[in-house]
Parts: C-alpha cells; sequence; structure tokens
C-alpha cells in the first residue's frame, strides 16, 4: 500500500477511510 494514497484517502474521507486504512497499513508491518 503507498502511504500518500493512503493519506490522501483519509484527508478526502475522514474518520471512515482512517477506520479502513489503519489495518491496512498494520497489515504489512
Amino acid at each position: 500500500m503507498d502511504i500518500y494514497y493512503i493519506t490522501k484517502r483519509i484527508k478526502q474521507g475522514g474518520a471512515a477511510s482512517s477506520a479502513v486504512a489503519a489495518p491496512a497499513i498494520a497489515s504489512p508491518l
């Protein structure tokens, strides 16, 4: 996953995208 893309999505989508993006970031780590 691209961190820049996720950050952009969070800014556009707000809390809803943040809740989805958090496990997506944590998974590969």
